[in-house]
């Protein structure tokens, strides 16, 4: 009799620990899945920042992603006037701080319009926006922190990006206000 029992709580011992290790073989894997699904930070502060589109569009920006995984986002809007992109560039500092109001220059250190560096920390989020104007069109750069939107703005990840979305006049118009 106390043979068998033996045997028996062997077996209990055994299944036991077979099941405590598939357990704690799981918990290990879902760990490192979930590891693995984050997005990885650069290898060292010295690496480079890189920004690439992400191909999607959303609310007429499109997406982009940096190469430590943040969100950020760029738009072009035409308003077919340079008083209603200046229009537009007002109604982007409604609720938002002004960190900087200067001329914007393009590449010839030509004054096209107008640059503002804007931050909201409304949302659950806070956003750093770049916005400024070139005759009729309104530029939007959209990232998590400052650092990050003036990251985008210097490396020019979006200058490839030929969308700039007309803006009706009929549109622009109703939010003159």
């Amino acid at each position: 009799m106390t043979f068998t029992t033996g045997r028996f709580g062997i077996s209990i011992l055994g299944l036991a620990l077979l099941v405590a290790c598939t357990s704690s073989s799981r918990r290990s894997q879902t760990l490192t899945d979930t590891v693995n699904d984050r997005p990885s930070p650069p290898s060292s502060p010295n690496q480079p920042i890189t920004f690439r589109s992400r191909g999607t569009i959303e609310g007429f920006e499109t997406d982009y992603v940096s190469s430590d995984g943040l969100g950020l986002r760029y738009g072009c809007f035409d308003y077919g006037t340079s008083s209603l992109a200046d229009s537009g560039l007002r109604r982007e500092i409604k609720g938002r701080s002004v960190l900087e109001r200067a001329p914007h220059f393009d590449e010839s250190s030509k004054a096209t319009g107008e640059r503002l560096l804007l931050t909201d920390s409304r949302g659950p989020e806070p956003e750093t926006t770049i916005a400024w104007t070139a005759g009729s069109r309104l530029f939007l750069f959209r990232a998590p922190s400052l650092r990050y939107a003036l990251l985008f703005e210097q490396s020019k990840p979006w200058a490839s990006d030929r969308l700039c979305v007309p803006v009706p006049r009929a549109n622009a118009r109703l939010n003159l206000k």
